[in-house]
């Protein structure tokens, strides 16, 4: 048996070089698609508490997207104006977090009045009675050309996160119309 020469051993150490790169640099790629989807999940949970404060305990909430002061992403919390509850407080201060991964927040509201792709700063309200709520389609983005939208219906809904959303928002009139006539069938039943 001959012994392997220097010329061999370096151009499998190049090989395998060069294949640790490539599955580095998918790694890389896949962590930070994930912590952009965590990111997305972590405002979508964050929507639903700020219905669910609404709905439950009647309050007042909102959500605040700040551009972070390196500009390197936003600063996200709640507030709810007048909550006394301590439990409550603990659950609100746990949602205080910076979004690294979301570098763009675009809202297009129902009026079609654009916000613009670099916001500084965006509130969006869910008040107290459990009727009014901003209206629009948020829109989370990152620099790698990953994109979610968050349909806000400005009434009660189930909050998802969708990658495209070509739908439009439901009329609010029609949405009215048919919680009346429910209410109705409800109070006639009842009897």
């Amino acid at each position: 048996k001959r012994p392997f020469t220097l010329i061999e051993v370096i151009l499998v150490l190049a090989l395998i070089s060069l294949m640790l790169g490539i599955v580095g640099v998918n790694i890389r790629g896949a962590f930070a698609r994930q912590k952009f989807l965590t990111e997305v999940e972590r405002v979508a949970a964050n929507l639903r508490l700020a219905q669910d404060l609404m709905l439950v305990q009647n309050e007042d909430v909102s959500i605040y997207f700040v551009k972070s002061p390196d500009k390197s992403g936003f600063d996200h919390w709640i507030e709810v104006d007048q909550d006394e509850n301590e439990g409550y407080q603990r659950v609100i201060r746990g949602t205080e977090s910076q979004l690294h991964a979301i570098h763009h927040i675009h809202f297009h509201d129902e009026n079609f009045l654009d916000e613009g792709e670099n916001i500084e700063k965006l509130v969006i309200r869910f008040f107290s009675g459990g009727y009014l709520m901003s209206r629009g389609i948020l829109t989370l983005a990152s620099d790698k050309e990953q994109e979610k939208k968050v349909p806000l219906f400005g009434y009660p809904h189930p909050i998802k996160t969708y990658s495209s959303y070509a739908g439009s928002l439901p009329d609010q009139d029609s949405f009215h119309d048919q919680l009346t006539q429910l209410m109705i069938d409800e109070i006639t039943h009842a009897n």
